[in-house]
């Protein structure tokens, strides 16, 4: 290390950072996987702890954006280092969307299939398209409360 010439505490709070970031993902990948087999599997109480897990994925985005905030302002960094952080910001940003969007609807999709009627004689042909369109309304309108 005696030939580095660069900013050790700068190269540390990045690497923090994208570790993190990198960690998020994996997190955020584990929800997502957890959230469809809840659902194909019409697991309502395994649906309702994916949604509590929610916080932990929002305060671990949350904790990227602080500690890049930090990093800027402790060490202002060069341009280059700077789209960096921005990057892992935005990038935890849209995880957090990611993790929002694809919980809460098929948790409250998996709740109005649980509590329905489940008798032979209501059964439907199973419509793919007219589902997707059922999710994304209940969707909507649950993030609009």
């Amino acid at each position: 290390m005696s030939n580095y010439h660069g900013r050790k505490s700068l190269d540390l709070g990045l690497l923090e950072i994208e570790t993190k970031t990198n960690a998020l993902n994996l997190k955020v990948l584990e929800a997502f996987n957890e959230t469809f087999n809840s659902f194909y599997e019409k697991d309502l109480e395994k649906s309702k702890e994916i949604i509590e897990k929610d916080k932990f994925i929002n305060q671990f985005a949350v904790e990227i954006e602080n500690k890049s905030i930090d990093v800027i302002r402790r060490e202002t960094p060069l341009a280059s280092d700077m789209r960096k952080l921005t990057s892992y910001m935005f990038v935890a940003q849209e995880l957090e969307r990611i993790g929002i969007k694809e919980k809460r609807p098929i948790g409250i999709k998996l709740f109005k299939i649980t509590s329905q009627d489940t008798s032979l004689e209501n059964k439907q042909e199973y419509d793919p398209e007219a589902a997707n369109e059922s999710v994304e309304k209940d969707a909507d309108n649950y993030l609009k409360e």
